[in-house]
Parts: C-alpha cells; structure tokens; sequence
C-alpha cells in the first residue's frame, strides 16, 4: 500500500539518508519511496510499488538544490534518469538525455555531485559515464565506451579534485584488468591506470574514497576477486 510495505515483489535496490530532516530515501524496481520513522513505514514519492522494470539502482540526494535524482532500467531495458524537486514533487525526466549520451540498451548506476570548478554533476552506468554542468538539465559524454562496459561507481577528491572511476566488463568468469581511470580535469580526458596482474577477476563493482587524516585511500570492490587498494601516490604522480 501507498503508506505500508512494497511487500516481497520489491527489492530495496538503494538507500540514502538525509541526516537533516531525518527522511530515509529507497528505491525498488520502479519505485520512490520515503520514511520519517527509520523504515518501519513507507510512503510513494514516485513510481508504485511492484512495478515492472529491472530497477532503481541510483539514488542521490543533493542537499544545496534539495532535490532528488534517482534512476536505472525500464522493463525495455532502456536508461532511466530523473530529477525531484523535493519541495514540490515535480519530476523531471533525463532519460532522453541518458539514452542519447551512453546508448541502449543501458542503465544508470550512480549518480554523484562534486564542486570542482563550479558545481558539477556525473551520472554513471553501462556504456560509460556523463556529466552535466548546468544541474542536469543537459548533458555530455565523459567516458564513452563502445564494449558497453559497466561503470557503477565514480569518486572526487575534495582536497585535489583529481575523479576516480573503475569499469567491469559484463563477463563473471573470465580474468579481466583491473583498470582504475583518473582524471584532473573535470572529467574531460581521463588516464588509465592498469594492474600488472593479467589473472585478476579484475572488474569493479564497487568503489570508495576515504579521507584517513588528510590523506585520500581509495578502496575497490571487484566482481569476483575480492577488495583492493589503488596506491593513489603512483596514481596521481
């Protein structure tokens, strides 16, 4: 129901949580969702519950703009990407924009705002990544990749503004490189960075960049090979 549960038919795909207001955010396979009380009940900000898509695996919450961007793949495995106004519920739909940058089929995975040289925003998925100057209402190819590699994730450095991002190549036996991909300007042009290992399970699905005391680790979870460490000192030298 509108104010209960999505019941077994709807999959958490992903949460965020506004620390301010206390709202916890999900999103199902074609659903949007929110709580006041910590996920014992919910309510429909979008979409309804048991909808026929293969899911919502990006939600983002930028607090400057209060609004709400949150995507993935329709049930005709076509990009999803949309924007909330959270003040007024108003949705605007970039999926056009998604399908135009990174082709179909596709999905988005992530997306991830960043103050480099103004506010920026990058949406990650299969085909490559984007990114969008003017708050999303256009957007451009950052990382174009005709294999349809998968890019789920995608990490800024506050302290240098240097981007991280990683790709698996949709294969779940065979060794792959792990590659980590950087770029110092604003995700214009971006350097691979490859590991000697050739029998690595190497792609990404996963990535984190930490501050430990003034220094930035970046941590990689792979498909099938466990969890690695980029030496980010060999990286941006």
């Amino acid at each position: 129901g509108g104010s209960g549960e999505g019941g077994p038919c709807d999959p958490v795909r992903r949460l965020r949580f506004n620390n301010r207001s206390g709202e916890l955010f999900a999103t199902g396979n074609a659903v949007v969702a929110v709580s006041t009380d910590f996920g014992r009940t919910w309510s429909v900000i979008d979409g309804d519950w048991c909808g026929l898509a293969s899911g919502l695996s990006a939600l983002t919450w930028v607090q400057d703009t209060q609004s709400l961007w949150f995507g993935g793949q329709n049930a005709i495995e076509d990009p999803v990407l949309q924007r909330m106004d959270y003040a007024t519920r108003n949705v605007a739909d970039r999926s056009a924009a998604a399908r135009d940058t990174l082709g179909r089929p596709s999905t988005i995975k992530n997306v991830v705002r960043a103050m480099l040289d103004g506010p920026r925003l990058f949406a990650t998925g299969e085909g490559g990544v984007m990114r969008s100057a003017d708050d999303g209402q256009s957007w451009e190819a950052s990382i174009a990749n005709d294999d349809a590699r998968f890019y789920f994730d995608l990490a800024v450095d506050a302290r240098t503004g240097t981007i991280y991002t990683a790709g698996w190549n949709k294969d779940f036996t065979s060794p792959q490189p792990l590659i980590v991909e950087a770029s110092t300007d604003g995700g214009r042009t971006w350097t691979p960075y490859r590991h000697t290992d050739e029998r690595l399970l190497g792609g990404v699905w996963s990535l984190r960049l930490f501050d430990d005391g003034g220094r930035s680790r970046l941590f990689l979870g792979l498909q099938g090979g466990g969890v690695y460490e980029a030496d980010l000192d060999r990286l941006d030298g």
